[in-house]
């Protein structure tokens, strides 16, 4: 009975701390990225009775550290930094394109992308805008990049078609 118990208020602390975290006050990136860390936690703490990590610290799961070549990890972390920030980019103009089409716009973007040491995250900079749109559109897209991306009017580049 100790072992569902201990597993149970796991669970729930699990659950507690993810509550916690999202209150931190974070741009939507930083919150879209605690949100699938805090996820993928609650999700080992459930299913960990189930894959036998009972008593079994992450750090026995990893190798050593001092067992990893400095420049295999380097190239690593460089790999998957540069495939977070074009992740990040592919996604933010996917997400404007899609919006344009919603007010009716065809519309091309380039997002550039600057690091937010507070975040620690690369974070939409500035958006260079390719094509034509009624001014009710451009003006409800110029607002949904401020507000929603937080690029403001000034870090954005209407050019024609």
């Amino acid at each position: 009975m100790t072992a569902i118990k201990s597993w149970l208020l796991s669970v729930v602390a699990c659950g507690f701390l993810t509550a916690l975290a999202q209150t931190l006050p974070l741009n939507r990136t930083g919150k879209r990225s605690l949100t699938l860390v805090c996820g993928c936690l609650t999700v080992l703490a459930v299913l960990r009775p189930l894959l036998g990590l009972r008593g079994i610290a992450l750090r026995d799961l990893l190798p050593p550290p001092e067992t990893a070549d400095p420049a295999a990890v380097a190239s690593a972390q460089a790999e998957n930094e540069a495939l977070l920030r074009e992740l990040i980019r592919s996604q933010t103009e996917e997400l404007l394109t899609g919006r344009a089409r919603q007010l009716g716009a065809e519309l091309s973007f380039r997002v550039e992308l600057r690091r937010d040491e507070a975040a620690g995250l690369d974070v939409p900079w500035s958006v260079e805008i390719r094509g034509t749109a009624d001014e009710d559109s451009r003006s409800a897209l110029a607002a949904f990049l401020r507000d929603e991306i937080g690029i403001p009017p000034e870090r954005q580049r209407w050019v024609g078609p």
